[in-house]
């Protein structure tokens, strides 16, 4: 397809696992994907159209961002069900943003790179596991 790593890319990458820097994992990139998006739900989440967030919406973005960073801290750890909790929970969200009325375009974009680094990192987490 293109966007998915391949099996090559995947055993190299599995093969190399410790010589490989920070950002060259692609757990590791799954991980700074979470991190950055949950940054971005911490600034811009209580932005409204009224500029006001209530308090249950306020506890709903804080506890979505808890969730993200603990998925996050076992992705680390290369825990495969984690992976695909966050895969299934934020392409989930995304997609009721979108019924919601949300602009479409942003929100298929994020669910598409966290679908393609969660695939990625699952394929060299199977890989490193074998």
């Amino acid at each position: 397809m293109g966007f998915f790593a391949t099996k090559k890319e995947i055993t190299e990458e599995a093969a190399n696992y410790n010589q490989l820097k920070f950002f060259n994992k692609s757990k590791n990139v799954l991980v700074g994907f979470i991190v950055f998006v949950s940054l971005i739900t911490f600034f811009l989440g209580g932005v409204t159209v009224n500029e006001m967030i209530t308090i249950p919406d306020g506890m709903l973005l804080a506890a979505s961002i808890v969730i993200n960073l603990i998925l996050a801290f076992f992705i680390y750890m290369n825990h495969r069900w984690a992976m695909v909790i966050f895969c299934l929970i934020y392409a989930g969200d995304k997609l009721i943003l979108i019924t919601q009325g949300a602009f479409p375009m942003p929100q298929i974009i994020f669910a598409a790179i966290a679908i393609m680094a969660t695939v990625a990192s699952y394929r060299v987490a199977t890989q490193l596991r074998k």
